[in-house]
C-alpha cells in the first residue's frame, strides 16, 4: 500500500581526476645569479551527475525530475623561470610566469539563435529551429548537431554556424621582487606582480546536459536508468548541452570565459627592535580584474543567464607583526591587520538577482563598489611558545576577527538595504596545548593536553539574514527545526588527554 506522501528524491554524483607531470630545476649560474624553473601539465577528467524531483508527486511520477549530466577532460600547463640576483647586499628576484587552459569543450552563446543541422531519409542536409526537433524520426535524430542560425532581411534561414569550441587561454605575468637594507637593523622590501587564476573547472560547465538516450548514469538500476530515458534526461534542446527549460533562468556555465587577473603591490620594513625583538610593517594593494559574474539574457529558444568576465574588486590592507625571538624558554608572535575589500558586485550571482528584482522593487545595478563577503576590518593573531628545561611546555594560538558582512533581508528575503551592508558579531577563539615530557624505562614519553576553544566562546558563523542573529527568524512560517542550525556557532570546548611514547 502506497502512503499519501511525495516520495520525491535527489541523486548527486561527483568526480574529479587529474594526472600531473612537471619537472623543476634550481641552477647557481655563478655568485650573483641563481635561477629556477619550472613547468607542468596537468590533464583533469571531470563530471557530474545530479538528478533532481526524482519520484516527484504522490504516485511516484518521474515526469517532472531535472537532469545535468556532463564529462569533460580539460588540459592546463604552466611554465615559469626566475633568476635571483643577489649584489651585494641587495636582493632581487626576476620572474615570470606562463600559464595556459585548454577547455576542450563548446560554448553557448545566447546572443545567437539556437538552431539544428541533420541530415533526413534522402541523404540531404537541413537545418531547423528548435521548435521542429519533434518532428524528426528517431534515425534522423541520430544525425542531429546543434549550433546557431543566421536569417536574411526577412527573417528566412540561410546558414547553419556550427558549434562553436571554447578557445585556448593563455597569459603571461611577469613577477619583481626588491629588498636591501637601509640600515643594519632595518631592511626594505617591495613586489610586484600580475596573478591568474582560470575559472573554476566545475563552474565552467555548470547545468551542462549533452547526453541524450544513450548514456546510463553511474549507479543506477536499468530500471530507473529506463524510465529517465524517456525525458532524455530533462534536455529537451538535446544536443544542445545545457539544460536551460528545467530550471528557472539557470546559470549556465561557459567555457569562453577568460582568467580573472589581478595586480599585486607590497611594500614594508623590517627592523630589528634591542636584541630579542623584530618588527614588521606591510602595506598591500590588490586590484582584481576580469572577475567573473552572471548576466541574464532573453536567449532563443529559453532564457537563461552565463558567467562572463564583467566585474572589479580591491583589496587593501595594512599588517603590522611584533615578534620575540627564543630566549629563555619563551617566544611569542603578534600580528594585526587593517583591511578593507570592496568591488562592483559581491558575488557572482549579484546581476542576477538585481535583473530579478528589477520589477517590482526597484532595484538597480548601480555604478558604484560594495562591501565584499570576505571583508574583515580588524584580525589579530597572537601566538606563543615556553618551555622549561623541567620538561613541562605549552603553546597557545589565540585569534580576533571583527564581524564579516551578511545582506539584510525582510522577512519575505527580498534585501532591505545594499548587499553586505549588515555585520556579524566579531568572533574570538583561544586554543591551548599543554605538555610534560620525561624518559622513563629508555622511551620518550609525553603526556599531553589539547584544548580548543579554550573560552567556550560562542562564536557566529552565519546568520539568518532577517535579523541578524544565529537562532531567530522574522519568517513566521518557518519550523523552528530549519530555523535552529547548530553549523551557525562554532564548536564548545574541547580537551583531548593522551600519552605519547617514542623511543
Amino acid at each position: 500500500m502506497r502512503t499519501a506522501r511525495s516520495t520525491s528524491q535527489d541523486y548527486w554524483w561527483y568526480h574529479s581526476d587529474y594526472t600531473t607531470i612537471g619537472a623543476t630545476l634550481t641552477w647557481q649560474y655563478n655568485d650573483l645569479h641563481q635561477l629556477k624553473s619550472g613547468v607542468e601539465s596537468r590533464q583533469y577528467d571531470i563530471g557530474e551527475f545530479w538528478a533532481s524531483g526524482i519520484g516527484g508527486g504522490f504516485f511516484g511520477n518521474s515526469s517532472d525530475a531535472s537532469f545535468i549530466m556532463w564529462n569533460h577532460k580539460p588540459r592546463s600547463s604552466s611554465w615559469y623561470i626566475q633568476d635571483k640576483i643577489e649584489y651585494s647586499d641587495i636582493v632581487i628576484n626576476l620572474g615570470i610566469r606562463y600559464d595556459r587552459l585548454d577547455p576542450n569543450s563548446t560554448y553557448p552563446d545566447p546572443k545567437k539563435e539556437l538552431g539544428y543541422e541533420y541530415t533526413d531519409a534522402e541523404g540531404i542536409t537541413q537545418i531547423i529551429t528548435p521548435s521542429s526537433l519533434n518532428l524528426l524520426t528517431p534515425g534522423e535524430k541520430e544525425t542531429l548537431s546543434w549550433g546557431y542560425l543566421d536569417r536574411d532581411e526577412s527573417g528566412d534561414l540561410t546558414e547553419f554556424d556550427s558549434a562553436p569550441r571554447a578557445p585556448v587561454k593563455d597569459q603571461w605575468s611577469p613577477r619583481l621582487g626588491v629588498g636591501y637594507p637601509i640600515t643594519d637593523r632595518t631592511a626594505f622590501h617591495f613586489s610586484y606582480g600580475q596573478f591568474y587564476q582560470f575559472p573554476d573547472l566545475v563552474n565552467m560547465y555548470n547545468y551542462s546536459n549533452y547526453q541524450g538516450e544513450g548514456i546510463s548514469p553511474p549507479g543506477w538500476s536499468d530500471a530507473a536508468n529506463a524510465l529517465a530515458k524517456d525525458f532524455l534526461y530533462g534536455n529537451s534542446y538535446y544536443p544542445f548541452p545545457y539544460n536551460i527549460t528545467d530550471w528557472y533562468i539557470p546559470e549556465v556555465g561557459t567555457p569562453n570565459v577568460k582568467p580573472q587577473r589581478s595586480v599585486q603591490y607590497e611594500t614594508g620594513l623590517r627592523t630589528r627592535i634591542g636584541s630579542q625583538y623584530l618588527l614588521t610593517v606591510n602595506l598591500y594593494y590588490k586590484d582584481m580584474f576580469d572577475y567573473i559574474a552572471s548576466k541574464r539574457y532573453d536567449a532563443d529558444p529559453s532564457q537563461y543567464a552565463i558567467y562572463e568576465n564583467m566585474d572589479y574588486a580591491n583589496s587593501r590592507g595594512l599588517e603590522f607583526t611584533l615578534k620575540k625571538l627564543f630566549s629563555n624558554g619563551i617566544d611569542w608572535n603578534l600580528n594585526y591587520t587593517l583591511a578593507r575589500a570592496e568591488g562592483n558586485a559581491p558575488t557572482p550571482d549579484y546581476h542576477w538577482y538585481v535583473a530579478e528584482w528589477a520589477n517590482g522593487y526597484d532595484w538597480k545595478d548601480f555604478n558604484r563598489t560594495y562591501t565584499m563577503p570576505w571583508d574583515q576590518t580588524h584580525t589579530i593573531n597572537f601566538r606563543l611558545n615556553y618551555f622549561t628545561p623541567t620538561g613541562f611546555g605549552l603553546s597557545t594560538i589565540s585569534s580576533y576577527g571583527s564581524g564579516l558582512p551578511y545582506t539584510p533581508e525582510d522577512a519575505r528575503a527580498r534585501p532591505i538595504d545594499e548587499q553586505y551592508s549588515g555585520r556579524m558579531p566579531s568572533t574570538s577563539n583561544v586554543n591551548l596545548k599543554l605538555f610534560y615530557d620525561r624518559k622513563m624505562m629508555g622511551y620518550n614519553v609525553r603526556f599531553f593536553a589539547d584544548i580548543t576553544n579554550l573560552l567556550d566562546k560562542e562564536n557566529v558563523l552565519a546568520v539568518d539574514n532577517t535579523t541578524g542573529e544565529p537562532d531567530a527568524t522574522l519568517d513566521s512560517g518557518q519550523s523552528p527545526m530549519v530555523v535552529w542550525k547548530p553549523y551557525y556557532i562554532s564548536s564548545p570546548r574541547h580537551i583531548e588527554i593522551g600519552i605519547s611514547v617514542s623511543r
